[in-house]
């Protein structure tokens, strides 16, 4: 059984009267991507922030490779990696100067071939010896990962790694995060406000909301197909759901007006329902299914939820 990379006991931070975090439990297990999701100012990045030792906790305990950050800050600092927010690079230097400064700073001697091969990874190799400001954003994001990943770091933490990038730019990302765990073995900490994104990357995920843990555990256990939200439009939902009661003992019910009902139900069924409804000349003008996180993802975050 893999072991606890991270662990975050009773964490809190308070600024004046504001509860940025509270009483916030979570463990991250190595070799893992553990998703950190929540909306923008939920308290991701005071979390992370505090994990590594940026801000200090108002009270609560983080141990990281079994040891107090406290106590061992050096120590455990040394053998992590992070991009927090857009990373911090010197625009009128190379990429590869950048990455040579930056390894230094690790306390890595800058061995040509390693920074080279590290820039190729991120697929900056053809841009290594071109000025950092005339890099897209995208491209400033991967070397900002280059630079968490100089030092060789056993836990790699990205705090928003696809904010303001293009879909090729993201995918780009979401690929380098999955070629890190699945192939380099590494833990990595991945926070962001988009569910898909957390979706196709994580083994695990922990939703916060106002400071608090909402929900945490594996993402296959959670998506719970099973469990899926379906909305459907229809010519008249009082009619469906006389005609649809009764006819699956797995779902759940419940109209939102004329027009509008949803059912809790396992989404294989979705097209059974849907044969019924036409068969008893109900019209079905619309069909939306959301997985049973999408929706608790959804009830949480948005202040218009059904």
């Amino acid at each position: 059984m893999p072991s606890t990379v991270l662990r975050a006991t009773a964490l809190s931070k308070s600024f004046g009267d504001f509860h940025a975090v509270k009483q916030l439990d979570f463990a991250v297990k190595q070799g893992e991507v553990y998703g950190f999701l929540g909306q923008n100012g939920a308290g991701k990045s005071t979390t992370l922030r505090m994990v590594l030792s940026l801000i200090r906790p108002s009270s609560g305990n983080i141990e990281v490779f079994g040891k107090s950050l406290m106590n061992d800050r050096n120590y455990i600092l040394s053998r992590i990696g992070a991009v927090v927010e857009k990373p911090e690079l010197y625009g009128y230097l190379s990429a590869y100067k950048n990455l040579e400064i930056f390894a230094r700073l690790s306390g890595v001697s800058p061995n040509k071939d390693l920074l080279m091969q590290t820039l190729k990874w991120v697929g900056l190799d053809e841009r290594a010896h071109d000025p950092v400001r005339v890099y897209s954003q995208g491209m400033k994001q991967r070397l900002g990962i280059a630079v968490a990943l100089v030092h060789d770091p056993e836990l790699i933490i990205l705090d928003e790694p696809t904010n303001g990038l293009d879909p090729q730019g993201i995918s780009d990302i979401r690929n380098m995060i999955l070629d890190l765990s699945r192939n380099k073995r590494k833990t990595v900490i991945v926070s962001s406000h988009l569910l898909s994104e957390i979706e196709q990357v994580a083994d695990s995920l922990l939703i916060i909301h106002k400071g608090q843990k909402a929900v945490e555990g594996e993402v296959a256990q959670l998506l719970r197909p099973e469990k899926s939200r379906v909305e459907w439009w229809v010519s008249d939902s009082r009619k469906a759901l006389s005609v649809l009661y009764g006819k699956s003992n797995a779902a759940e019910f419940n109209q939102l007006d004329d027009h509008k009902f949803v059912a809790v139900m396992p989404a294989s069924e979705t097209a059974h329902f849907n044969a019924i409804l036409v068969e008893n000349g109900i019209e079905v003008r619309a069909i939306r299914s959301m997985n049973a996180l999408e929706a608790y993802f959804l009830s949480l975050t948005s202040e218009h939820a059904v």
